[in-house]
């Protein structure tokens, strides 16, 4: 599997995750585009473990993709990287719609925002 169809597979999988992109995804298109996503892991309960749906959620893995003319390579795949215990979940969250590689459409939570992305690079990649 190339690093596109593992893209589209986790964008496909219902788990909790974060997207931070520096365009709307969209896959089918080919378009350049920069993203990272981020598996989070919450606390079971009512809210995640959040009261009032505030509180912690941590990051336990990141994936970082760079996508162009239909595919897309993966410098970073981390879980247990003192790296990830620094990234701050991004605020602006919300529901965004994702175009797989068939062009189906898929909701996803997550903020476009390539300065967002920029400072990932800044405190995930430099360094390595």
């Amino acid at each position: 599997m190339g690093a596109i169809e593992e893209l589209d597979a986790m964008l496909r999988d219902p788990a909790r995750k974060l997207v931070v992109s520096a365009d709307y995804v969209d896959l089918a298109s080919g378009g350049r585009n920069e993203l990272y996503i981020m598996l989070i892991e919450e606390a079971g309960g009512a809210a995640g473990g959040r009261a009032g749906g505030f509180g912690g959620r941590s990051i336990r893995r990141v994936y970082h993709f760079i996508c162009s003319s239909h595919s897309c390579e993966k410098p970073l795949e981390t879980e247990s990287d003192a790296r990830i215990t620094s990234v701050d979940i991004p605020a602006g969250i919300a529901r965004l719609p994702a175009v797989l590689l068939d062009g189906a459409q898929v909701m996803i939570y997550g903020v476009v925002d390539p300065d967002a992305v920029k400072g990932l690079n800044e405190s995930l990649m430099e360094g390595r």
